[in-house]
């Protein structure tokens, strides 16, 4: 069985063994922010339509575990009903808050008004 230490500055850390399980805690946005304050977790976002090769309203994130150097990786986990390719770019990372925006990189359909889900871990 795997030991993990765990402090507020470094969150878990293996002690002895193998395999550490990540916090996870989701959120669902309300305009163009949400909150979620796990390691990781999915973010499902306002619906938005977002035209071919268009980008749609910057999103904020926010999140206790966020610092300035934290390396964030999103991904989109789902696309509700559309027949886009939804993106997401992040544009800033501060202590607290990420900011990104959605990219529809699809060369003719769009994302429709159906929520995105975007899956997100913070390193």
């Amino acid at each position: 069985m795997p030991e993990v230490n765990y402090s507020a500055a470094k969150g878990l850390t293996s002690k002895r063994g193998a395999g550490i399980v990540i916090e996870k805690t989701n959120g669902t946005a309300t305009a163009d922010a949400v909150t979620a304050n796990g390691t990781s977790g999915v973010l499902t976002l306002v619906a938005e339509a977002i035209a071919a090769g268009g980008v749609g309203d910057q999103q904020t994130f926010t999140n206790s575990r966020v610092r300035t150097t934290s390396v964030v990786i999103l991904k989109v986990h789902s696309d509700s009903d559309g027949t886009g390719i939804p993106v997401p770019m992040i544009t800033n990372i501060t202590d607290n808050t990420v900011t990104f925006l959605l990219q529809n990189a699809h060369v003719s359909g769009a994302i429709n008004a159906g929520n995105v889900k975007v899956s997100y871990l913070i390193l």
